[in-house]
């Protein structure tokens, strides 16, 4: 027996297929939400439907503020409850199935009614699972300083801007303005917001040039539209020979 260096060269493991990594990965995602509740799925809904562009910090910003109006006697007391109230999540008002899926939470398959596909975007639901069921996100420090609200100035509904803009913003993460009510003498700042920058990207997803270039869109093509095709000319008889008289 030959005593030395141990090579490790022959033992290296070799790095997993890019389909089979992808595999295992939505395999321990799918594993992790079949063991969360009701609450934590409908915290997990919204916090990438919300946020999942700005990553942990944006959705773990997202789930802290329906924490915190759970705790706050104007709102529901339940995290679904919250999550359903009609008008107050954007990003689950524009999606209908979705909304009423939360509703019942026993039928809130996330993947599907969320429309993850990508093994990134599983990764980041993961994430948003996590998240929600995190003790410190619910108690521990709040990032968003006590919000009870959130918007994304740029596509936010212009015509709900003077709402927002009369309560207290509290911080800013990633694209959301977090905001709260003022307590009672306490004294006001500027607004919250500034309406006269607000909406651009929603204007551009619903205001009226949207509405035109949707209804452009569902136009047939001018290059697609049938065009007769051109009769065949009509023949017009040859005329009869004239017959001159010799004389």
């Amino acid at each position: 027996m030959r005593l030395g260096r141990i090579s490790h060269r022959r033992h290296r493991l070799a790095p997993l297929p890019a389909g089979l990594a992808a595999a295992l990965l939505l395999m321990a995602s799918d594993a992790f939400a079949v063991g969360l509740d009701a609450a934590n799925r409908c915290l997990a809904a919204v916090g990438y439907a919300e946020a999942a562009a700005e990553g942990i910090p944006g959705m773990a910003a997202v789930i802290r503020v329906v924490h915190n109006r759970v705790r706050d006697p104007r709102f529901p007391s339940h995290p679904c409850k919250v999550v359903a109230h009609g008008g107050q999540f954007q990003a689950i008002e524009e999606r209908p199935a979705l909304k009423a899926a939360v509703r019942s939470p026993a039928r809130l398959n996330l993947p599907r009614l969320l429309a993850v596909n990508t093994p990134f975007e599983r990764m980041i639901l993961g994430q948003a699972q996590r998240l929600a069921v995190d003790a410190k996100i619910a108690r521990g420090p709040d990032p968003t300083k006590g919000a009870l609200y959130f918007v994304n100035p740029y596509m936010m509904d212009p015509s709900r801007c003077p709402w927002f803009a009369k309560l207290k913003r509290t911080t800013v993460i990633g694209n959301h303005v977090f905001m709260t009510h003022y307590k009672p003498g306490e004294k006001r700042r500027g607004p919250a917001l500034d309406c006269r920058k607000v909406g651009q990207g929603w204007a551009a997803k619903y205001g009226p040039a949207a509405k035109l270039a949707a209804a452009a869109a569902k136009a047939q093509p001018a290059d697609q539209i049938p065009v007769p095709k051109p009769r065949p000319p009509l023949l017009t008889p040859a005329p009869k020979p004239t017959l001159v008289a010799q004389r």
